[in-house]
């Protein structure tokens, strides 16, 4: 029976790998309370595993979808209703208070490297206030609206500052960032509004174009190309800092899970070091120049040669690839590391353009009390 193949799951899943501590299961999609029951009999039967509830059916648990993936949480005008209705069934139907009891934390196996402080040697006799952390705009808007909040939280784990802008909205980039990280989401849904800011373009192409650290991924990336076109053949102008259009398809382009190699152009892994991602796109991209470095070697599973994917450009990263910072925080500490190396940089020059002006003014005062004692 379905009942007794289910148990047969859990089961193999304990067995498969030893490392898993499945310290209990929840049914999903259960089509009532006696359904529950034979599942939960016929897994108690055959495991020691505790059964600890049930998802019943109903259309209050499916989350809409679109051409593109799913509908974002932030354009459902009924959410908080679909959500404490959900709230109020999970309550009925699955032991909280057991799952609640009987939780374990889980011991992180992250080492974080903090950049290096600055020594009292590096820093100036003249300094009077401590370094500050470096800060990293983020793009945050309907246009890229997918990010892993790992990966933020990894960044400010490492030392960064985070600060949030709207390629949509605002006419400017954040004051005082030493880097750029421009995420996924669905710049071609908006693809009108964000060619019609050309100030904020014009910013970030600077940017870029500056030597700062910039890393952009999928709808980030389709946002530093020349052009978008999208799916009605409709031509967008973006920030051109890779020479390449981007072009929405019908079909979808990649799907997956993905393990990217790095290689000895990419500016914030060392060679040979890989990372974990996914790969969710409907758009492909016109050739890219052989000028442009190729960043990783990236491996699929239904393609045995790995092929070339993302690309570098002086220090701005980007690519397709969605990566999750946390299956290499080397990946973090060196992105972080470089825009602290900006910051010093940054003020070093204020300190001096300083240092000049008090010694322009002493100059000056000099001649004046001269030309007074004449």
């Amino acid at each position: 029976s379905r009942a007794q193949t289910a148990a047969a799951v859990v089961l193999g899943c304990r067995h498969y790998d030893v490392r898993l501590r499945i310290r209990g299961v929840i049914f999903n999609k259960v089509a009532s309370e006696n359904h529950y029951k034979t599942l939960r009999d016929a897994v108690t039967q055959k495991t020691d595993i505790a059964v600890l509830g049930y998802i019943p059916r109903g259309s209050h648990w499916h989350t809409p979808h679109r051409h593109l993936g799913l509908v974002m949480a932030a354009e459902r005008d009924n959410l908080s209703a679909v959500v404490d209705r959900c709230a109020e069934q999970i309550e009925q139907t699955i032991a909280l208070s057991r799952i609640l009891k009987d939780r374990q934390p889980v011991p992180t196996t992250l080492k974080i490297k903090q950049p290096a402080a600055i020594s009292p040697r590096q820093s100036s006799s003249r300094r009077k206030t401590p370094l500050s952390k470096p800060c990293i705009g983020v793009a945050r808007d309907e246009a890229f609206c997918f990010c892993y909040q790992d990966n933020i939280e990894l960044l400010e784990r490492c030392g960064a500052d985070i600060i949030y802008f709207s390629p949509l909205r605002d006419p400017k980039l954040p004051a005082g960032i030493q880097g750029l990280y421009l995420p996924g989401g669905y710049p071609e849904l908006y693809a009108a509004k964000l060619s019609e800011n050309r100030t904020l373009k014009k910013q970030v192409l600077a940017f870029c174009r500056s030597g700062k650290p910039v890393y952009a991924e999928c709808g980030g990336f389709l946002y530093l190309l020349q052009r978008l076109v999208d799916h009605k053949g409709r031509v967008h102008a973006m920030v051109g800092f890779f020479p390449a259009k981007a072009y929405l398809r019908e079909q979808l382009q990649r799907f997956g899970y993905i393990t990217v190699t790095a290689t000895a152009g990419c500016p914030f892994l060392p060679e040979g070091q890989t990372m974990r991602g996914h790969e969710f796109h409907y758009s492909d991209i016109s050739p890219m120049p052989a000028s442009i470095t190729r960043t990783f070697s990236v491996s699929r599973r239904s393609v045995v040669q790995p092929s070339a994917e993302g690309y570098t450009c002086g220090a701005v990263l980007a690519g397709y690839p969605h990566l999750h910072f946390g299956s290499n925080p080397a990946f973090a500490e060196h992105f972080v590391a470089a825009c602290t190396k900006i910051m010093v940089e940054e003020q070093k020059r204020t300190e001096m353009k300083k240092i000049r002006s008090q010694e322009s003014e002493n100059r000056n005062q000099e001649i004046k009390g001269k030309s007074t004692e004449c």
